[in-house]
């Protein structure tokens, strides 16, 4: 074998490792990204849509403030049903809605003639939420949604934890709004008189 035939038998062996290593090399960012998220169980669409939104709605209703603390067992059953820990966030979101709605008069009995949102905006006409809060109720009950009907939906632990932690939110308002109605009737007694002065 003569030196020619020897170089082009070592480059013709060697092509492949390298242009293998230059590709890692200058793709070396987006592989990163790809594998985290096959990692977290993220491959689907629904789970980036879903941790886009919980990462906007994070940015816009938590910017400059600390996040409530998840206790340790929200942080685990987010790690260990994601899928379970935003339906269940999502009841105590409904169960402390419901609280609301009863001590303020509001009829809630889950027929279509009484839906939840429209009980929401209730609460939010009589001045017990914001309408900045009535929208992220809404904009939860949305990602719910996802988790709810979404076949093969494996949200990110990640957004399962911002999602509690903007659930938690929402549920000290209403809790709050709920207690200072029974320490002073007179709040209570407002929403009333504003819900019978609309036609």
């Amino acid at each position: 074998m003569d030196s020619l035939t020897f170089i082009a038998e070592v480059t013709k062996s060697l092509a492949w490792p390298i242009v293998t290593t230059v590709g890692l090399f200058l793709f070396r960012l987006e592989l990163k990204r790809l594998l985290s998220r096959l990692r977290k169980g993220k491959i689907g669409d629904a789970e980036l849509e879903f941790e886009k939104e919980v990462e906007v709605l994070t940015e816009k209703n938590l910017e400059g403030k600390q996040p409530p603390r998840l206790t340790e067992r929200e942080n685990a059953i987010a790690a260990a049903d994601p899928n379970g820990a935003v339906i269940k966030t999502w009841l105590e979101i409904e169960h402390s809605a419901r609280k609301a709605f009863h001590k303020f008069g509001i009829a809630y009995t889950r027929t279509p003639h009484t839906p939840f949102l429209s009980c929401l905006r209730e609460l939010e006409n009589g001045g017990v939420i914001s309408f900045e809060e009535s929208m992220l109720v809404r904009e939860l009950q949305i990602l719910r949604n996802r988790a709810v009907h979404e076949q093969g939906f494996f949200p990110s632990v990640e957004s399962v934890q911002q999602y509690i932690e903007l659930s938690k939110i929402v549920i000290a308002k209403l809790e709050a709004a709920v207690a200072a109605s029974t320490a002073n009737p007179a709040v209570q007694g407002t929403l009333r008189d504003k819900a019978a002065q609309r036609p």
